[in-house]
């Protein structure tokens, strides 16, 4: 995780300005930070990086980075960068680092914007291409890294984070009084219904979507990647078989770091395989951390414990404190700048304050196997929501009713026009 922000318009940030909103982001990125000042014309650009450095730690990699006329600030891992290094060298490029980051801008170099689509990753970058006086903001297909933006004054300003931007602005951000209202009547379902954010006037870059700023200001918004409903004949033999590799070269590429990693264990299914292929399949030196809870219902002791003995490996166990719950959640929800959709989201912070403690950097773990894989209720319904002007619109009803419709007991759920007609299901 590094922090990214920036300006690009009318306004002149000064450096003490830019100062202030590194150490904002300091939390982000605590192991190097730098910015980027110029004046184009009449327009004022400002590129700003705190980094957390996982990916060759030599301060050559360190951010902003410029090449060939291109400048980078990048939040993120690309972890296929190894093979499209070897692309790139096969085509003439040499590399002073070994990072993803340099990667990433040979390859926009060479395929142009469509190089977003040979990304396997997360990320959430600004890259301004000099020769064309064009920045770009870009994040991933699901949106994993966030950046803000916000217009004020003839300037475009960005962030990873509402507070980069508040900071540039030297003020405070307005709340969004009527999307905190809509949360705190319907609940986190409010939250995604809509594309603004808990404050006026600051918008996300969209996920698998390019924005990108010219000269003289204008904006263009160009999505690159949705996700297809494409549904396919195959054997029970063939997905599993096709899982298994998919799954084994996901974790190949997601174990390369130059700092060693941590992995989340609960007594489930997806967190246990994880760490289990991890361990058996790659042979890596596992460490894993685990949550405890005194409430019996919920405690996965012994589950957690078969999975260590069985790998091994290194473990740590952290238990949910009620002590201090509101200062706790306060402080949760300043860093998320939102109110929390889960309160497993307080159960994580306590995880991950002890996965940091230990010096660990990157963590991996099972979170959104449930949404891939089965899902629940109301994810099944928001994408039901969102297709429900496509002409496939029957299939996919047809689809529902004999999967989740299925165990749909509440009558205002099993309507189907509910969701197509935007009602309310939590007001009734």
């Amino acid at each position: 995780m590094c922090g990214i922000a920036g300006t690009i318009g009318e306004q002149e940030i000064q450096e003490y300005i830019i100062k202030k909103t590194l150490d904002v982001l300091k939390k982000r990125g605590p192991n190097a930070r730098g910015f980027v000042r110029k004046k184009i014309k009449n327009i004022h650009l400002n590129l700003l990086h705190t980094r957390l450095t996982i990916i060759d730690p030599n301060p050559l990699s360190n951010q902003p980075f410029e090449r060939d006329d291109i400048i980078l600030v990048f939040n993120g891992e690309i972890y296929n960068y190894i093979e499209l290094s070897k692309i790139l060298k096969s085509k003439g490029y040499n590399f002073k680092t070994k990072s993803d980051t340099e990667v990433l801008i040979c390859s926009y170099l060479e395929w142009g914007l469509e190089f977003v689509s040979k990304l396997e990753g997360m990320w959430s970058f600004a890259l301004y291409d000099l020769k064309k006086g064009v920045l770009y903001l870009s994040r991933d297909r699901f949106g994993e890294k966030p950046l803000f933006f916000l217009n004020d004054n003839n300037t475009l300003y960005f962030g990873s984070e509402g507070k980069a931007i508040s900071a540039l602005l030297n003020r405070k951000l307005e709340i969004n009084i009527p999307k905190i209202k809509s949360y705190m009547i319907n609940g986190f379902r409010s939250i995604f219904k809509d594309k603004k954010t808990f404050f006026k006037n600051v918008f996300e870059v969209q996920p698998g979507e390019i924005i990108s700023i010219n000269l003289n200001l204008n904006v263009k918004k160009k999505r690159y990647w949705d996700l297809k409903y494409n549904p396919k004949e195959i054997t029970k033999k063939k997905l599993k078989s096709e899982l298994r590799e998919k799954l084994f070269n996901s974790m190949k590429l997601c174990l390369r770091s130059d700092v060693p990693l941590a992995f989340c264990l609960s007594g489930g299914i997806d967190s246990t395989s994880l760490a289990s292929m991890a361990k058996k399949i790659f042979n890596y030196d596992v460490n894993s951390f685990s949550v405890i809870d005194d409430d019996e219902r919920y405690n996965e002791y012994l589950n957690i414990n078969k999975t260590i003995n069985d790998l091994d490996c290194n473990s740590y166990f952290s238990q949910v404190s009620k002590i201090s719950f509101f200062e706790n959640m306060k402080e949760i929800i300043s860093y998320f700048e939102a109110p929390i959709p889960t309160i497993s989201y307080y159960v994580h912070n306590f995880l991950s304050k002890m996965v940091s403690q230990k010096g660990f950097k990157v963590v991996i773990s099972g979170t959104g196997a449930d949404e891939i894989f089965s899902g629940y209720y109301d994810h099944y319904r928001f994408w039901l929501y969102e297709n429900a002007n496509t002409n496939n619109f029957d299939n996919l009803i047809k689809d529902w009713k004999n999967t989740y419709g299925r165990w749909e007991n509440n009558p205002l759920l099993k309507n189907i026009t509910n969701f197509k007609n935007k009602i309310d299901i939590e007001k009734h």
